[in-house]
């Protein structure tokens, strides 16, 4: 968020997580005629550190799905700020997990996953949102995670589901981009589950090849393989 515009003083209070002055400010002004930079709420700002003044302003009628002129939501700026504690009471007040943004078309999940926050993109995945899908680029929270090399979440969206086939709009795969960015463990993680999917779909399909790009083969249960994706 830009930084080149005013911020009210109920905006600075909420990002410095500073409850007592939220509580003042409140009681002079009304919740839902606060807007500041980029049209974003006091809730965008308080999300991105502690829960104490995020309860607040949900208390007060704050709208968890409210997003700014970018598209991003509460949510987002949580997950921005790695604020695990804030992810958790967003989803627990209804917050839609795979929301995405007009401003490049990522979801929390996307930036929990380019963070390293393992804690944050469990939390979300718990909730229902989408491992698989694509965003800006054609990447999916697995390409961000690969990307900067964060093999514990690697292995978090590996065992939800995440596609290791799925490739990027310049034809990469999670282990292509791991491996093209200096990250060698983990592009070694990831070719292990890729041949091991393999070998699942050649015993299951008879040496047939894959339905496409984005199929996925995520479970081998008593000989029988489960596949989920398909094409999109």
């Amino acid at each position: 968020m830009s930084e080149s515009y005013p911020l009210s003083a109920l905006h600075m209070a909420c990002l410095r997580n500073d409850a007592a002055t939220v509580q003042r400010k409140l009681a002079t002004r009304s919740l839902h005629d606060t807007r500041g930079v980029h049209g974003s709420m006091p809730l965008h700002a308080a999300s991105r550190k502690g829960v104490a003044v995020m309860e607040i302003l949900i208390a007060r009628g704050a709208n968890v799905h409210s997003t700014d002129d970018n598209g991003l939501t509460a949510l987002y700026c949580a997950a921005f700020g790695n604020n695990g504690a804030g992810i958790n009471l967003l989803l627990e007040n209804g917050a839609d997990a795979s929301a995405r943004t007009k401003w490049l078309g990522s979801t929390a999940l996307d930036i929990a996953c380019r963070g390293g926050s393992q804690d944050s993109a469990n939390s979300l995945i718990q909730w229902g949102a989408h491992c698989t899908s694509f965003g800006h680029g054609v990447m999916t929270p697995l390409h961000h995670a690969a990307k900067c090399g964060h093999l514990a979440v690697v292995q978090l969206l590996t065992d939800a589901g995440s596609d290791v086939f799925a490739v990027n709009e310049y034809g990469e795969s999670p282990e292509q981009i791991a491996a093209a960015n200096q990250c060698p463990e983990t592009a070694a993680f990831l070719q292990q589950i890729a041949a091991r999917q393999e070998k699942y779909w050649a015993f299951a399909m008879g040496n047939q090849p894959r339905l496409g790009e984005n199929s996925m083969v995520c479970q081998l249960d008593a000989g029988v393989v489960t596949l989920i994706g398909g094409l999109l």
